[in-house]
């Protein structure tokens, strides 16, 4: 049996044919809105602002992310906190252990340890000194070959022969500078070496020297004299500070002289200084007369121009000399004796 034979047969109680018609009304008005809805354009629900859209597209991988970064942020402020704080407690342990921190160490410590350091190095020197004569003695003693080959060892040894106050014979060390002067003359490439290695034998020669006993008592020249002296100076540097012995009255052919050579600024003057010393500075030797002149730690210049020195003493003075004939002259005569006379042009 069909739905439509149902819909026959079962008839409602009370149902008439005006109802039924008022019922086909409500069905066919009903279909028509149907209709209606049917036809009309279809209608979609507004679209995602983009930020959401991103969000929600984008979300299988942007909150993993950043979940992801904020966590090793944290995780490396962590370990890098631990392992400063780590590394600063055991420096601060390696230190305590080697008493260079703490309230009453520090400076202490250092300085112990600064004097242990300078007591290992003199008992070193000390130990070395022997070495340094013997060196010096057998430097003295090669051939001109062998020398030629020794000389930046033998300009190192009378360097620290000097700067260790040793006393080397003077025997060995005019023919240290001899050797050494001799090769300075040769044109080759050794030649300034040479003359290097000789300008440190003169200046230890000169450390070895002392004054004359008639120089030892020195004083300023009384008020009531005028004696002058015409000292040259180098550029940049100081002159040497003079004094005077106080043996006043030798006479002026014996008295003290520091002039330009063809001058004499005392020639009126009877009666003179025996000596005048001069201490630090520096000072220029070229076209200058000197006679019974002590110079002390000054700084020697001599280019080879007209000299004349008589009874000159050079007391551990440096010197820069020109190598050059009247230099090498100088040297050798610096080396023979304490006391210098050298005379260089008419």
């Amino acid at each position: 049996m069909s739905n439509l034979d149902l819909f026959e047969l079962v008839e409602p109680k009370g149902f008439s044919p005006e109802m039924a018609a008022s019922t086909d009304e409500r069905f066919n008005e009903a279909f028509e809105r149907i209709r209606d809805l049917e036809g009309r354009p279809a209608q979609t629900a507004p679209p995602p602002s983009s930020q959401e859209s991103l969000l929600k597209q984008n979300a299988y991988w942007v909150f993993p992310v950043l979940t992801l970064t904020l966590g090793s942020g944290f995780i490396f402020s962590f370990f890098h906190w631990f392992f400063a704080d780590l590394v600063e407690h055991q420096i601060d342990a390696k230190l305590t252990e080697s008493k260079l921190i703490g309230p009453n160490n520090d400076i202490q410590a250092i300085n112990i340890e600064v004097r242990e350091n300078t007591t290992k190095l003199n008992m070193l020197i000390d130990l070395l000194k022997p070495q340094i004569s013997q060196r010096l003695r057998n430097a003295a003693s090669l051939s001109p070959e062998q020398f030629q080959k020794e000389l930046p060892q033998v300009k190192a040894a009378v360097a620290l022969a000097k700067q260790e106050q040793l006393r080397e014979p003077e025997e060995t060390i005019n023919s240290l500078g001899k050797q050494a002067i001799d090769l300075a003359n040769v044109q080759s490439d050794i030649r300034n070496v040479a003359w290097q290695t000789a300008t440190e034998i003169l200046n230890y020669r000169s450390f070895l020297n002392v004054p004359p006993r008639e120089a030892l008592a020195i004083a300023p020249l009384p008020g009531n004299q005028a004696w002058q002296y015409g000292v040259l100076g180098t550029p940049g540097k100081p002159l040497p500070s003079f004094a005077f012995t106080e043996v006043l009255g030798v006479p002026s052919r014996m008295a003290a002289r520091f002039d330009r050579i063809g001058e004499d600024k005392n020639q009126a003057l009877q009666r003179g200084p025996l000596y005048l010393i001069g201490t630090g500075g520096a000072t220029i030797l070229d076209n200058m007369f000197l006679r019974n002149v002590v110079f002390q730690n000054v700084e020697i210049h001599y280019s080879g121009a007209q000299i004349d020195l008589k009874n000159v003493t050079f007391v551990n003075c440096t010197f820069v000399i020109d190598n050059n004939l009247p230099g090498r002259e100088l040297g050798n005569k610096m080396l023979a004796s304490n006391s210098v006379s050298f005379k260089n042009g008419d």
